[in-house]
């Protein structure tokens, strides 16, 4: 699947998604090192991976970012050979934080947190292995 990193587009799919992580298989690829991504920038998505690579299929890793037309920071993601690892940030126009999320190895796996448009904390969990804490366990049902 392409993708045009863009605002919420790749994370809603990044969080649809989480639950079908696997590992990638087959022979290695290099990584490649970036600063940062902007929005004209492609990025291809595998949804069913969850992995990310630019447009030579080559893994990204380092700090991708994306930004609203008017310039201001969206989306602020860390990547390591094509999986989320490391903190998510996403921010409302206003400047405001939308979401912090942490992902370990592409999982969700620590603290997450939302807030309003105001920066008013709406809910806060934790995750491990992309499973949240807080949700009732489905395996004593």
């Amino acid at each position: 699947m392409r993708v045009f990193f863009a605002l919420p587009l790749i994370l809603s799919l990044i969080f649809v998604s989480s639950a079908f992580a696997t590992q990638r298989t087959g022979a290695q690829t290099p990584s490649k090192q970036v600063e940062q991504i902007y929005l004209d920038t492609e990025v291809n998505f595998d949804e069913a991976t969850q992995f990310a690579s630019d447009q030579d299929g080559i893994p990204i890793s380092g700090t991708l970012q994306s930004f609203y037309q008017n310039g201001r920071l969206a989306w602020e993601t860390q990547w390591v050979e094509g999986k989320l690892h490391g903190i998510t940030r996403g921010y409302y126009e206003n400047r405001q934080i939308r979401e912090e999320t942490t992902w370990v190895n592409g999982k969700l796996h620590g603290p997450a947190k939302w807030y309003d448009e105001a920066g008013t904390l709406l809910r806060e969990t934790t995750y491990e292995n992309d499973r949240d804490l807080s949700a009732p366990d489905e395996s004593r049902r």
